[in-house]
């Protein structure tokens, strides 16, 4: 277990990951519905990126040089547990993630429309 700066307990899962998520410049979060990415004011909603694996700072760049999107990456609660998606590998709040009794399945895979997966804005395939 690793005490945090205000004594809180957080679980030791993968020491070199950094779970952010993306605030644009009114104050709202990324997150995806359905196939599309909106921004939400909960920030229980937003998507959570793993910030080396996804590539979120070259993301954020690429959005922000091809869209002019001014996106600022903040550090998501580390007391939040997370939980990957075991179909379509999105990474969700705990509270969020379903278990079926074989996996662990985001709201979109659980409602069967994992074909229609977003791809995150500023990667290559958006």
């Amino acid at each position: 277990m690793i005490q945090g700066p205000e004594g809180f307990i957080v679980p030791p899962v993968d020491p070199h990951a950094i779970k952010v998520i993306i605030r644009n410049s009114d104050g709202r979060y990324l997150a995806h519905s359905g196939p599309e990415w909106v921004f939400t004011a909960e920030p229980a909603e937003a998507q959570v990126f793993d910030f080396i694996q996804d590539e979120v700072a070259a993301r954020v760049e690429a959005a922000r040089m091809k869209g002019g999107m001014d996106w600022t990456v903040v550090r998501a609660d580390p007391r939040a547990g997370f939980e990957t998606c075991d179909r379509c590998g999105r990474r969700v709040m705990a509270f969020k993630a379903v278990f079926d009794g074989q996996s662990f399945l985001c709201a979109t895979c659980l409602e069967g429309s994992s074909d229609s997966i977003p791809t995150m804005p500023g990667s290559s395939d958006a």
